[in-house]
């Protein structure tokens, strides 16, 4: 639902960063590790620079993404995230 209403902003919330952060993380709940990636990462790009509290956010979903995309590949016959 909220890759839905994310998609609803102007240009599909693609140049917020916030929302791309809301995106990420919704996509890492999904199990769709490169998507969440990407989404992430874009975000860091536009995020203006001073925003440290924000940027703080962002680093450490980048890093739940990474770890939790290791850790799928990692255990084998795991149940699939989306029910």
């Amino acid at each position: 639902m909220l890759l839905a209403l994310v998609g609803l902003l102007p240009e599909g919330g693609l140049n917020d960063p916030i929302a791309l952060f809301r995106m990420a993380s919704a996509r890492r709940s999904l199990g769709q590790y490169p998507e969440a990636l990407t989404a992430i990462d874009h975000a860091l790009e536009l995020l203006p620079p001073g925003e440290l509290a924000v940027h703080a956010d962002l680093v450490r979903e980048r890093a739940l993404i990474t770890t939790a995309h290791d850790l799928a590949l990692l255990i084998p016959n795991r149940p699939d995230p989306t029910p």
